[in-house]
């Protein structure tokens, strides 16, 4: 039985601790006495600081929660869930409609250039893609760790008017 932990980090710290260190060795010891092997796969310390920086979060934890789902005779996924909203990973490629959408509901120039420096046009792809850069700014990596940086206010700030034009319909 293999199954993906998932929660937002900071705030399901003591519960999160509690499952691995009280309740998984528990089930482990009750599974294998049934011919079983019960596997917890935990992403807090799983994720390298070059996959985070290069986008690649969101992806792996997908991959993970691919794997759980095939190698498991049963629950493949636990998430918690809290009142925090949790880790809302900047896209590593995203479809080049969305771009020109986002950029149309961008008013300032300093944003426009902001989006216009993180993203390239990917045109050999089947379906333009406007693409991450590369690597990801130390300053972006830094600001999910931090108090929100440049790119979470410009995200916030245009999807709240995208959304309110749609309101307005």
């Amino acid at each position: 039985i293999r199954y993906l932990l998932s929660s937002t980090f900071t705030d399901t710290n003591v519960e999160r601790n509690l499952l691995m260190d009280d309740v998984t060795p528990y089930l482990q010891e009750y599974a294998r006495q049934r011919g079983f092997e019960f596997v917890t796969t935990e992403m807090r310390w799983g994720i390298r600081s070059e996959a985070s920086a290069d986008h690649q979060t969101s992806e792996i934890c997908m991959q993970e929660l691919d794997r759980a789902s095939k190698e498991s005779l049963g629950v493949s996924y636990v998430f918690f869930g809290t009142q925090k909203y949790g880790f809302r990973p900047f896209p590593p490629k995203i479809p080049a409609v969305y771009f020109e959408g986002l950029c149309k509901h961008v008013r300032a120039d300093a944003d426009r250039a902001l989006l216009h420096g993180l993203f390239t046009l990917d045109c050999n792809a089947v379906a333009p893609l406007d693409c991450g850069v590369e690597s990801c700014p130390e300053w972006i990596a830094e600001e999910f760790d931090g108090p929100p940086g440049p790119v979470y206010v410009l995200r916030r700030s245009t999807a709240d008017r995208a959304w309110r034009e749609v309101c307005d319909r």
